[in-house]
């Protein structure tokens, strides 16, 4: 698994987006993550991604913009923390927001992601 930018919890990645649109992250967080939830069938606050990650058993490389105003770092360190070992990797890319990181930095995105294929 490749994956850039994720977010922690459904509730997280509501407050990050209502930060970003210059409103208060509570209660439109948490009370967005219940609707959600509500009309597509599923416990929206017990959504996170941490708990899932726990459960791979495959390899993961972890992708993230050190700028991304979305996603935080602290979410990011908790889902890398939940994945098993040994097959896990992070890279950080200190260019880079919430955007293509083969966009920004394509040579290290080849680098990161050709090392991470060739060893997994």
């Amino acid at each position: 698994i490749v994956a850039e930018a994720p977010f922690l919890s459904l509730q997280t990645h509501l407050k990050g987006k209502a930060r970003l649109l210059g409103f208060p992250q509570q209660p439109f967080g948490f009370l967005t993550s219940f609707w959600i939830g509500v009309q597509n069938g599923f416990y929206g606050w017990g959504f996170r991604v941490d708990k899932y990650a726990a459960n791979l058993r495959c390899p993961v490389l972890l992708q993230y913009g050190a700028r991304d105003p979305l996603v935080l770092q602290s979410e990011l360190d908790a889902i890398y923390a939940a994945l098993p070992p040994p097959h896990k990797s992070l890279e950080i890319y200190e260019e880079a927001a919430h955007e293509s990181l083969l966009g920004v930095e394509p040579a290290h995105w080849m680098k990161a992601v050709g090392d991470f294929l060739k060893t997994h």
